[in-house]
Protein backbone atom coordinates (compact mmCIF):
# COMPACT_ATOMS: atom_id res chain seq x y z
CA UNK A 1 0.00 0.00 0.00
CA UNK A 2 1.09 3.51 -0.78
CA UNK A 3 2.76 5.80 2.27
CA UNK A 4 0.17 7.26 4.39
CA UNK A 5 -0.08 10.92 3.96
CA UNK A 6 1.47 13.36 6.38
CA UNK A 7 -1.68 16.25 6.49
CA UNK A 8 -0.95 20.22 6.82
CA UNK A 9 -3.06 19.65 9.99
CA UNK A 10 -0.34 17.24 11.38
CA UNK A 11 2.28 20.27 10.77
CA UNK A 12 0.05 23.05 12.61
CA UNK A 13 3.49 25.12 12.69
CA UNK A 14 3.64 25.74 9.13
CA UNK A 15 2.91 28.46 7.36
CA UNK A 16 1.93 27.02 3.94
CA UNK A 17 1.20 30.81 2.58
CA UNK A 18 5.09 31.16 2.28
CA UNK A 19 5.25 28.26 -0.56
CA UNK A 20 3.88 30.86 -2.76
CA UNK A 21 5.98 34.22 -1.94
CA UNK A 22 8.65 33.59 -4.92
CA UNK A 23 5.59 32.79 -7.36
CA UNK A 24 4.18 36.30 -6.12
CA UNK A 25 7.55 38.13 -6.79
CA UNK A 26 7.31 36.72 -10.54
CA UNK A 27 7.13 39.41 -13.46
CA UNK A 28 4.44 37.54 -14.69
CA UNK A 29 2.13 36.99 -12.01
CA UNK A 30 -0.40 39.00 -12.79
CA UNK A 31 -0.75 36.55 -15.80
CA UNK A 32 -0.77 33.38 -13.29
CA UNK A 33 -3.22 35.40 -10.74
CA UNK A 34 -5.37 35.47 -13.99
CA UNK A 35 -5.91 31.73 -14.16
CA UNK A 36 -7.08 31.10 -10.74
CA UNK A 37 -10.36 30.88 -11.42
CA UNK A 38 -9.93 28.25 -13.96
CA UNK A 39 -10.61 24.87 -14.20
CA UNK A 40 -7.60 22.32 -15.25
CA UNK A 41 -9.67 19.40 -16.75
CA UNK A 42 -6.05 16.73 -17.13
CA UNK A 43 -6.81 13.77 -19.37
CA UNK A 44 -4.23 11.34 -19.57
CA UNK A 45 -1.94 10.42 -16.77
CA UNK A 46 1.06 9.45 -18.09
CA UNK A 47 4.54 11.26 -18.61
CA UNK A 48 3.47 14.72 -19.83
CA UNK A 49 0.02 14.61 -18.02
CA UNK A 50 1.42 13.99 -14.33
CA UNK A 51 4.46 16.82 -14.55
CA UNK A 52 1.51 19.27 -16.13
CA UNK A 53 -1.13 18.23 -13.11
CA UNK A 54 2.03 18.98 -10.30
CA UNK A 55 3.36 22.66 -12.15
CA UNK A 56 -0.04 24.03 -12.05
CA UNK A 57 -0.43 22.50 -8.20
CA UNK A 58 2.78 24.37 -7.67
CA UNK A 59 2.08 27.26 -9.22
CA UNK A 60 -1.40 28.30 -8.59
CA UNK A 61 -2.73 28.95 -4.59
CA UNK A 62 -5.98 27.13 -5.06
CA UNK A 63 -6.16 25.41 -7.73
CA UNK A 64 -9.31 23.15 -9.34
CA UNK A 65 -7.60 20.10 -10.95
CA UNK A 66 -9.99 17.26 -13.11
CA UNK A 67 -7.56 13.99 -13.47
CA UNK A 68 -8.95 11.44 -15.99
CA UNK A 69 -7.05 8.37 -16.68
CA UNK A 70 -8.35 4.83 -16.17
CA UNK A 71 -4.87 3.10 -16.64
CA UNK A 72 -3.01 2.02 -13.27
CA UNK A 73 0.78 2.45 -12.54
CA UNK A 74 3.11 0.01 -13.91
CA UNK A 75 6.44 -0.72 -13.36
CA UNK A 76 7.60 1.06 -16.91
CA UNK A 77 6.33 3.57 -15.87
CA UNK A 78 8.30 4.69 -12.80
CA UNK A 79 11.05 6.51 -14.64
CA UNK A 80 8.92 9.11 -15.59
CA UNK A 81 6.78 9.22 -12.28
CA UNK A 82 8.84 10.54 -9.63
CA UNK A 83 6.85 8.29 -6.68
CA UNK A 84 7.85 5.29 -4.42
CA UNK A 85 7.29 1.84 -6.08
CA UNK A 86 5.10 1.19 -3.63
CA UNK A 87 2.58 3.01 -5.83
CA UNK A 88 2.61 0.53 -8.75
CA UNK A 89 -0.78 -1.20 -9.04
CA UNK A 90 -2.58 2.41 -8.29
CA UNK A 91 -4.83 4.18 -10.75
CA UNK A 92 -2.73 6.78 -12.02
CA UNK A 93 -5.24 9.42 -10.72
CA UNK A 94 -4.96 8.21 -7.91
CA UNK A 95 -1.35 8.58 -7.60
CA UNK A 96 -1.24 12.29 -8.94
CA UNK A 97 -4.28 12.92 -6.87
CA UNK A 98 -2.17 12.45 -3.83
CA UNK A 99 1.00 13.91 -4.60
CA UNK A 100 -0.64 16.67 -5.29
CA UNK A 101 -2.04 16.86 -2.55
CA UNK A 102 0.98 16.81 -0.60
CA UNK A 103 2.42 19.50 -2.96
CA UNK A 104 -0.63 21.98 -2.26
CA UNK A 105 -3.17 21.24 0.37
CA UNK A 106 -4.97 24.24 -1.12
CA UNK A 107 -5.67 22.07 -4.57
CA UNK A 108 -9.06 20.79 -5.20
CA UNK A 109 -8.86 17.50 -7.21
CA UNK A 110 -11.57 15.35 -8.41
CA UNK A 111 -10.90 12.26 -10.14
CA UNK A 112 -11.97 9.67 -12.83
CA UNK A 113 -10.50 6.18 -13.40
CA UNK A 114 -11.91 5.93 -16.53
CA UNK A 115 -11.99 6.43 -20.05
CA UNK A 116 -12.52 10.15 -21.36
CA UNK A 117 -15.91 9.10 -23.63
CA UNK A 118 -17.22 7.36 -20.46
CA UNK A 119 -17.19 10.23 -18.05
CA UNK A 120 -17.14 13.39 -20.34
CA UNK A 121 -21.11 14.22 -19.95
CA UNK A 122 -20.32 13.76 -15.88
CA UNK A 123 -17.85 16.74 -16.23
CA UNK A 124 -19.27 20.88 -15.83
CA UNK A 125 -16.16 22.22 -18.76
CA UNK A 126 -17.24 25.57 -19.70
CA UNK A 127 -15.30 28.88 -20.36
CA UNK A 128 -13.21 28.79 -17.30
CA UNK A 129 -12.03 25.39 -18.16
CA UNK A 130 -9.00 24.41 -20.06
CA UNK A 131 -8.90 21.14 -21.26
CA UNK A 132 -5.41 19.26 -21.42
CA UNK A 133 -5.03 16.36 -23.60
CA UNK A 134 -2.64 14.33 -23.31
CA UNK A 135 -3.99 10.44 -24.32
CA UNK A 136 -1.94 8.53 -26.42
CA UNK A 137 -5.00 7.67 -29.14
CA UNK A 138 -6.19 10.34 -32.22
CA UNK A 139 -9.69 9.63 -32.37
CA UNK A 140 -9.91 10.21 -28.33
CA UNK A 141 -7.79 13.59 -28.89
CA UNK A 142 -10.52 14.20 -31.74
CA UNK A 143 -13.43 13.67 -29.32
CA UNK A 144 -11.56 15.46 -26.64
CA UNK A 145 -10.92 18.72 -28.81
CA UNK A 146 -14.60 18.57 -30.01
CA UNK A 147 -15.71 18.67 -26.33
CA UNK A 148 -13.80 21.55 -25.45
CA UNK A 149 -14.68 23.67 -28.87
CA UNK A 150 -18.24 23.00 -28.08
CA UNK A 151 -18.03 23.70 -24.66
CA UNK A 152 -15.88 27.30 -25.09
CA UNK A 153 -13.56 25.73 -23.24
CA UNK A 154 -9.61 26.55 -24.11
CA UNK A 155 -8.46 22.97 -25.66
CA UNK A 156 -4.07 22.22 -25.45
CA UNK A 157 -2.11 19.36 -25.74
CA UNK A 158 1.56 18.78 -25.36
CA UNK A 159 2.20 15.85 -27.43
CA UNK A 160 5.79 14.12 -27.65
CA UNK A 161 8.11 11.37 -28.43
CA UNK A 162 9.23 10.48 -25.69
CA UNK A 163 12.32 11.86 -26.09
CA UNK A 164 13.49 14.98 -27.65
CA UNK A 165 10.57 16.50 -29.88
CA UNK A 166 7.06 17.24 -29.01
CA UNK A 167 4.00 19.32 -30.51
CA UNK A 168 2.30 22.07 -29.06
CA UNK A 169 -1.49 22.24 -30.10
CA UNK A 170 -3.43 25.14 -29.06
CA UNK A 171 -7.01 25.02 -29.84
CA UNK A 172 -6.09 23.19 -33.01
CA UNK A 173 -5.99 19.52 -33.66
CA UNK A 174 -3.42 18.72 -36.80
CA UNK A 175 -2.13 14.95 -36.45
CA UNK A 176 -4.25 12.29 -38.92
CA UNK A 177 -7.23 10.68 -36.68
CA UNK A 178 -7.32 7.70 -38.71
CA UNK A 179 -3.68 6.38 -36.73
CA UNK A 180 -4.35 4.92 -33.10
CA UNK A 181 -1.22 6.59 -32.08
CA UNK A 182 -0.54 9.98 -32.58
CA UNK A 183 3.06 9.82 -32.50
CA UNK A 184 5.62 7.19 -32.92
CA UNK A 185 6.58 5.50 -29.18
CA UNK A 186 9.56 6.02 -28.11
CA UNK A 187 11.37 4.62 -25.40
CA UNK A 188 10.20 7.88 -22.91
CA UNK A 189 12.68 9.63 -20.74
CA UNK A 190 11.92 11.43 -17.51
CA UNK A 191 13.76 14.77 -18.23
CA UNK A 192 11.97 15.40 -21.69
CA UNK A 193 8.60 14.68 -19.82
CA UNK A 194 9.52 16.88 -17.57
CA UNK A 195 10.63 19.54 -19.93
CA UNK A 196 7.66 19.27 -22.31
CA UNK A 197 5.10 19.30 -19.37
CA UNK A 198 6.37 22.11 -17.83
CA UNK A 199 7.16 23.99 -21.28
CA UNK A 200 3.24 23.81 -21.62
CA UNK A 201 2.43 25.14 -18.12
CA UNK A 202 4.53 28.37 -18.49
CA UNK A 203 3.03 28.93 -21.73
CA UNK A 204 -0.35 28.91 -20.58
CA UNK A 205 0.74 30.97 -17.45
CA UNK A 206 2.87 33.54 -19.18
CA UNK A 207 -0.07 34.78 -20.92
CA UNK A 208 -3.62 36.12 -19.95
CA UNK A 209 -6.62 33.36 -20.43
CA UNK A 210 -8.14 35.47 -23.16
CA UNK A 211 -5.06 35.79 -25.04
CA UNK A 212 -4.64 31.69 -25.03
CA UNK A 213 -8.51 31.81 -26.14
CA UNK A 214 -7.63 33.80 -29.15
CA UNK A 215 -4.82 31.33 -30.10
CA UNK A 216 -4.94 28.84 -32.72
CA UNK A 217 -1.29 26.97 -32.74
CA UNK A 218 0.53 23.85 -33.84
CA UNK A 219 3.87 24.80 -32.73
CA UNK A 220 6.45 21.85 -33.27
CA UNK A 221 9.45 21.67 -30.37
CA UNK A 222 12.61 20.40 -30.51
CA UNK A 223 14.82 20.03 -27.56
CA UNK A 224 18.30 20.70 -29.38
CA UNK A 225 16.59 23.96 -31.12
CA UNK A 226 15.74 25.29 -27.65
CA UNK A 227 19.04 24.63 -26.23
CA UNK A 228 20.54 26.29 -29.66
CA UNK A 229 22.68 23.19 -30.57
Amino acid sequence: MPFELVSQSQTPSLDFSKKFDRVQRLPIFEKINAWSEFEFVIVGIGGIGFHVAKAIAQTLKEPRIVLIDREMLEEENLNRFDVDVAWVGTPKVDVASQIIATLNPGAKITTYNADFREVKEALYANSFSVIIDEVDSASVSREIYEYAKNRSAIYVSMKYNGFDKATLYVNEIGFDTGLDNPYEIFPSSYFSAVIFANLLVYYLFSHYPGEIRDTHMIKNLSLSEILGE
